[in-house]
């Protein structure tokens, strides 16, 4: 099993940074990675890279502006993700943290320096939107 944690201030309220991470049928619209978002239901949805690859994420803990924990599955990955929002005065410290299985022996290798690349792209992203 990868893990892999990360931390990025984000000069913008807690209540902003939720808000846009908690509307995921927004996603699509700043997420440099997505073709498609399909919303199943509250607590799942399935994002569609543009490389092709769908990955279905279902919530399992919600903490409003504080926790948002989800289990996450594709053709190549499953593991589960941690996002913790800490108020920092007029800032958000966002802590990401992911703990991820390849399903094929050969990609193990790789998971923790994929697993690096996406938390860079999403921070980046994110970035941007809030800006």
């Amino acid at each position: 099993m990868a893990s892999l944690g990360t931390k990025v201030l984000l000069p913008h309220d807690v209540e902003t940074v939720w808000n846009t991470l908690f509307n995921f049928e927004e996603y699509k619209s700043w997420r440099t990675d997505l073709k498609e978002l399909t919303v199943v239901s509250v607590l799942e949805f399935i994002e569609h890279t543009k490389d092709g690859y769908d990955t279905t994420y279902k919530i399992t803990q919600i903490e409003e502006k504080e926790r948002l924990e989800f289990d996450i599955d594709n053709m190549n990955l499953k593991g589960h993700w941690v996002l913790q929002f800490i108020p920092k005065g007029k800032a958000t410290m966002v802590t990401l943290q992911q703990k991820v299985n390849a399903k094929k022996l050969y990609m193990q290798p790789f998971v923790s320096s994929y697993l690096k690349s996406q938390q860079l792209l999403y921070i980046s992203d994110l970035k941007k939107q809030l800006s």
